[in-house]
């Protein structure tokens, strides 16, 4: 059964029905013709047997006065029985007294050594005695072919393969006209599961054609998309609560930008006054401690900022500023807060930026561009040591419209582990490592939805070890409605992605 696992239903119950059918009919016809070959043998015994004791009977007679010539002349008269080969009278001694031949060539057989009946190949042969007061006088042996067994079994192999063409072809109309009754269900639950796979409707229902077990098995698919119909409600509530709490907690955030960052800048420039004060003056030892203040307040501005980011994005409330810019401009701002950071772990910092490029201009927002590069070397100057940074600006070949920012370094690298979770908020690299070089796990995850709110995307590749390689892909020009036919993954990249919430746009 094994070539009908993979069959439709429909198929199996159809084949499943014919391979009964015809081996039901199969086995009833080959019984009836064993059953009518056997009594038909006993028929032609017995009309055999009877012929010969009418031979014998006519041939009394002729072996009590010895006349051969009356017993020829009996046993001649068998030339009307067209199946009749051949007969012999034998006297009491078992010696031939008469004989007839249709075939001359056919050998007189044995003398008769009792009265049961010989099947030979293709002949039957009937032995029976000739009987005068009780005495035996004599045997009659006739011979028969067996074109009579031969002609009624062919006929009866005829009618049984015609009754078996007429039973399958009957057999596969009914078929297929009922065996809608079991799979029409079967089909109905297919179509219901699909269409709830499709359109992630649960409130749908199969429906039910009968109480068998067809009929229970529809009873529980109704039953479990029920209970997942309810499940689906109880989440969609739980997600549209905690969706309403994030917005809260993002607008609060949001709101309090002002409030949190301006205390802490004021702190920065009241320990800058301080610093400069205590530098100029040489017997003063609170330089050391007041540059450890700065050092820690920046660090905190620059985590606030990130968190303040990040909400402003999830509750739909940062902006998108379009301006024209030259790139080489862009590139040159950059690297004027890129490179100390470069030098503190002694890293060379290169950048490979053609005139042609340089002077080319892209009109979008510079802050999200500057801050999304920023992120990326500043990570770069902190994962690498005594390395070597690469920023190589191109136009994209297939999309000459197009701007690829190319951040590349030499160190510790990422596993694809460490790959795949990049981009999440809060994620950053094993315990160790964020020990060692601390962060919050927020600046890739800005920077991806940045790039991403001004139509473009970025792409890594790393290996452990090996440094690390990230591209930022940029239209030449921002996409006010909609995306750009040739944006990098489609209708993904729109002009304000559809993950951070719709933000205002701007044009300066």
């Amino acid at each position: 059964m094994t070539p009908l696992r993979d069959r439709s239903l429909r198929q199996k119950l159809t084949a499943i029905v014919m391979l009964t059918t015809v081996g039901a009919l199969a086995v009833a016809s080959a019984s009836f013709l064993a059953y009518d070959r056997v009594i038909f043998r006993r028929t032609l015994v017995a009309s055999r047997s009877i012929l010969a004791d009418i031979v014998g009977a006519n041939s009394t007679a002729a072996l009590t006065f010895q006349d051969p010539t009356s017993a020829r002349e009996v046993v001649t008269a068998l030339e009307a029985e067209p199946n009749v080969t051949a007969a012999y009278v034998y006297d009491r001694q078992g010696r031939e007294f008469a004989a007839y031949v249709r075939d001359a060539a056919a050998a007189a057989p044995a003398p008769p050594v009792g009265d049961a009946p010989l099947f030979l190949n293709d002949r039957l042969g009937v032995f029976r005695p000739i009987l005068l007061d009780g005495q035996t006088i004599g045997t009659v042996y006739i011979e028969s072919d067996l074109g009579e067994l031969t002609a009624r079994q062919s006929q009866y192999v005829q009618i049984g393969l015609i009754v078996l063409v007429l039973a399958t072809a009957a057999a596969l109309l009914l078929t297929t006209s009922l065996q809608g009754i079991v799979t029409r269900p079967v089909l109905d639950v297919v179509r219901t599961a699909r269409h709830v796979t499709a359109q992630e409707d649960y409130t749908v229902r199969a429906r039910k054609y009968g109480q068998d077990e067809v009929g229970a098995l529809v009873d529980a698919f109704n039953e479990m998309l029920h209970r997942i119909e309810q499940h689906e409600r109880q989440l969609r509530a739980a997600r549209d609560a905690a969706e309403a709490a994030n917005r809260a907690k993002s607008a609060f955030l949001a709101n309090m930008s002002h409030e949190l960052r301006t205390p802490l800048n004021g702190i920065i420039g009241y320990t800058e006054m301080l610093l400069e004060e205590a530098e100029d003056d040489p017997q003063s030892a609170l330089a050391a401690d007041l540059r450890q203040v700065r050092k820690a307040a920046r660090h905190l501005l620059g985590l606030i900022n990130d968190i303040l980011d990040l909400s402003k994005i999830e509750a739909g409330r940062m902006d998108v500023h379009v301006e024209p810019f030259a790139v080489a401009a862009l590139v040159t701002d950059v690297l004027g807060v890129i490179e100390p950071l470069a030098a503190a772990n002694q890293n060379t910092l290169r950048i490979d930026l053609p005139d042609d490029v340089g002077r080319s201009l892209m009109e979008t927002d510079r802050g999200k561009l500057r801050q999304t590069l920023w992120n990326l070397l500043s990570n770069a100057s902190k994962f690498t040591r005594a390395g070597v940074i690469t920023l190589q600006v191109r136009r994209d070949d297939p999309r000459p419209r197009w701007f690829s920012f190319i951040v590349r370094d030499t160190g510790i690298g990422m596993t694809a582990d460490e790959v795949g979770r990049l981009f999440r908020e809060f994620s950053q690299g094993d315990a160790v490592q964020q020990h060692q070089y601390g962060g919050t796990g927020l600046g890739l995850a800005i920077s991806r939805r940045f790039c991403r709110m001004i139509g473009g995307d970025i792409e890594v590749e790393s290996c452990p070890a090996s440094g690390s390689t990230f591209t930022v892909r940029l239209p030449a020009e921002f996409a006010r409605v909609g995306a750009s036919p040739d944006a990098p993954g489609g209708d993904a990249a729109a002009g304000v992605d559809t993950a951070a919430g719709a933000g205002a746009l701007s044009v300066a």
